[in-house]
């Protein structure tokens, strides 16, 4: 008697426990999928402003470069941020046919420019009316090998960090004031330093 009893719960209760955990997991599902399209919304606004941002720094280092009158405009960036052991250049426009600075400082280990590299990470805004008077060996001769003459180089802070420095570079002496290269500089740096993406190592 006691077997058919059980029988009898076992066939009852097990629809029943069955349709409960069916239940469950189309609950847990449903909630799962909708996590799953939440973050790839996240995802997808996060790149959106990405591409924003990216179109903002090359945007304004146009527009720098041509009221500057130079031959290159670039971003020099440290990395990984907290404990900087390397600089490149990741931002660049330049004139038709100037060489591109991208592919001699990317990966550059500081060690090798340590001076360039104390300037360029304390100073606010520097400026060489000749790459002869740079100091530091490594950095003059990275500049003069692609024909660089003059640099204004402005500091590029977030939160009172350095995160990058803003470059003008000329092929010649500089064709504009050093008081309103620092001014258009300036202004320029308050457009990008806060969107500037840090270097993925």
């Amino acid at each position: 008697m006691d077997e058919i009893i059980k029988t009898i719960i076992t066939v009852l209760v097990a629809p029943l426990t069955l349709g409960g955990a069916a239940i469950l997991w189309k609950y847990l599902e449903k909630k799962s999928n909708l996590r799953i399209a939440e973050l790839e919304r996240k995802v997808n606004s996060s790149r959106t402003q990405q591409k924003r941002d990216y179109g903002t720094i090359y945007n304004v280092l146009t527009i720098l470069m041509a009221t500057m009158k130079a031959d290159r405009c670039y971003i020099i960036q440290p990395h990984p941020l907290k404990k900087a052991q390397y600089i490149s250049v990741v931002f660049e426009i330049d004139e038709m046919g100037i060489l591109s600075i991208k592919e001699r400082l990317t990966d550059y280990p500081v060690g090798n420019i340590p001076v360039f590299y104390g300037d360029i990470s304390t100073r606010d805004f520097l400026f060489y009316d000749s790459i002869n008077k740079m100091k530091g060996k490594r950095a003059r001769a990275n500049f003069a090998a692609i024909g660089t003459e003059s640099l204004y180089i402005k500091q590029l802070t977030k939160e009172d960090t350095w995160v990058g420095s803003l470059v003008i570079d000329y092929l010649e002496p500089p064709r504009v004031a050093p008081d309103y290269a620092r001014g258009e500089m300036s202004a320029a740096a308050d457009k990008i330093q806060y969107i500037l993406p840090p270097i993925e190592d």
